[in-house]
C-alpha cells in the first residue's frame, strides 16, 4: 500500500497537467454526453407521443359569447348534438393557480372525461365525489406525494386563492407529455398539475379578455355532420390543429439524428481520452521506469497503478459530471433522465476494455528498462 501511495505522489509531481487535463475534459465530456442523450431522449419521446395520438382529427372551433355569458350551456347543448360525430375534449381556458411552500405558484389544468379518454388518463376515475384525482410533475413529488391526499386553495388567478378542493394524488407524472391545453405543441408538465373533473364542476376561466369569442377543442369523426350541427350555433370559424402541431414539432426533429451523432463523437472523445493519457506516459517512458524501479517494479504492482489511475479518471469524471448535470437540470427547469444507469457501466466497460489493452504495456516498460 506504501508502494502505491508513493507511485501516485511521484505521478502526480512529474505528471500534474495530464491528470488536472484528463479529469476537466472527462467531466466536461459527461456533461456534454447526458445534453445529447436527454435532447436525444427527449425528441424521441416526443416522436413517440404524437405517434400514439391520434392527432390529425382535433379541431379549434371558434363561437361568439351567447348572451349571458352562457358558454357552458352551450358546450353542453353541443355535446349532445354531436353525439356520434365529434368529441368535445376541452374549452380554451387558462389554467387555475394555488400556491405551495415557499410563497410558489403552481398552474393547474383541468382534464375532462373526454380528455382522459383521448391521453388515457385517470383510468381509476376520482375516489370520491368531493375528491379530484391528481398527476403531479417529477419536480412536484416531495410536495404531493402518491397515495396522499390533501386539501388545495385554488384560483383563476395568481395569489387569488377562492376555493378549496380535496384531491388524491394518484402518481406522478415520468417524463409524462401531452399536447398543450391549446392543442398546437407537445409539451411536458414541468410545475403543472393535472386534475382530473369529469363533471366540470371546477370554475371556468376562459380566455376571452380581449375578443369576444371563445374556443373549443373537438376530436371530430365526421366532419360533414359536425359542420351541419354547428351551423345551428353561433359557429365562426373551425382550425384543423395538425399543421401547427406538426410545425412545431418539425422545428426539432430535424435534430434527432444530429443529437445521436454529437453523443456518439463524445464517447468517442471519451475512448481518445485515456489512451492519450496513456500514450503520454509511455512518452515520458524514463521518469516512469526510475518510478517503477523505485517502487519494485513487477506486473502485479503494475496492474494495480493503471488500475487505480484509471478508476480515479473514472470516478472523478462520472460523479462530477452527473452531478453538476442534476444541479444544471434542477435550476434550469430541464427535464432530468436518469441517464446515470446507462452511463455509469458504459463508462466502466471502456475503462475495462482500455485497462486490458493497457496490460501490454508492462512489457513494453520492462524492455526500455533493460
Amino acid at each position: 500500500m506504501d508502494r502505491l501511495k508513493h507511485f501516485l505522489y511521484l505521478n502526480y509531481l512529474n505528471f500534474k497537467f495530464p491528470f488536472y487535463y484528463c479529469g476537466i475534459v472527462s467531466v466536461l465530456l459527461v456533461l456534454f454526453m447526458n445534453f445529447c442523450f436527454t435532447k436525444h431522449s427527449e425528441l424521441n419521446k416526443k416522436r413517440e407521443t404524437l405517434e400514439e395520438l391520434d392527432y390529425t382529427n382535433i379541431y379549434a372551433v371558434s363561437f361568439s359569447i351567447p348572451e349571458g355569458n352562457q358558454c357552458e350551456q352551450l358546450e353542453k347543448e353541443l355535446t349532445d348534438a354531436l353525439k356520434g360525430s365529434a368529441l368535445i375534449l376541452n374549452y380554451h381556458r387558462n389554467p387555475l393557480y394555488t400556491t405551495i411552500k415557499n410563497n410558489r405558484i403552481v398552474c393547474i389544468n383541468v382534464i375532462t372525461a373526454e380528455e382522459a379518454e383521448y391521453f388515457h388518463l385517470f383510468p381509476q376515475g376520482n375516489p370520491r365525489e368531493d375528491t379530484y384525482s391528481v398527476i403531479v410533475p417529477d419536480k412536484l413529488q416531495k410536495v404531493f406525494k402518491p397515495g396522499s391526499e390533501y386539501t388545495l386553495p385554488i384560483g383563476m388567478y395568481v395569489h387569488e386563492e377562492t376555493w378549496k378542493i380535496n384531491i388524491h394524488v394518484i402518481d406522478n407524472a415520468d417524463h409524462l407529455l401531452l399536447l398543450s391545453p391549446n392543442y398546437d405543441h407537445i409539451q411536458s408538465l414541468q410545475d403543472t398539475l393535472l386534475i382530473f373533473d369529469p363533471q366540470d364542476m371546477l370554475p371556468l376561466h376562459l380566455s376571452t379578455f380581449q375578443k369576444p369569442v371563445f374556443y373549443l377543442y373537438m376530436y371530430i369523426q365526421d366532419y360533414e355532420k359536425t359542420i351541419e350541427v354547428l351551423k345551428n350555433y353561433p359557429f365562426i370559424q373551425i382550425q384543423k390543429r395538425q399543421d401547427k402541431i406538426e410545425h412545431s414539432y418539425s422545428l426539432t426533429l430535424h435534430l434527432l439524428p444530429s443529437y445521436f451523432k454529437f453523443l456518439v463523437l463524445g464517447v468517442f472523445i471519451y475512448i481518445v481520452l485515456p489512451v492519450n493519457f496513456y500514450l503520454l506516459f509511455y512518452y515520458k517512458q524514463k521518469k516512469y521506469i526510475i518510478i517503477f524501479n523505485y517502487c519494485n517494479l513487477n506486473r502485479k504492482f503494475y496492474l494495480q497503478c493503471i488500475g487505480i489511475l484509471t478508476m480515479l479518471q473514472l470516478c472523478f469524471g462520472f460523479l462530477f459530471g452527473q452531478l453538476l448535470w442534476f444541479c444544471y437540470c434542477k435550476f434550469s427547469g430541464t427535464m432530468y433522465w436518469h441517464n446515470e444507469w446507462i452511463f455509469l457501466p458504459f463508462l466502466v466497460l471502456i475503462h475495462l476494455c482500455i485497462f486490458i489493452l493497457l496490460n501490454r504495456g508492462y512489457n513494453y516498460l520492462v524492455r526500455t528498462y533493460h
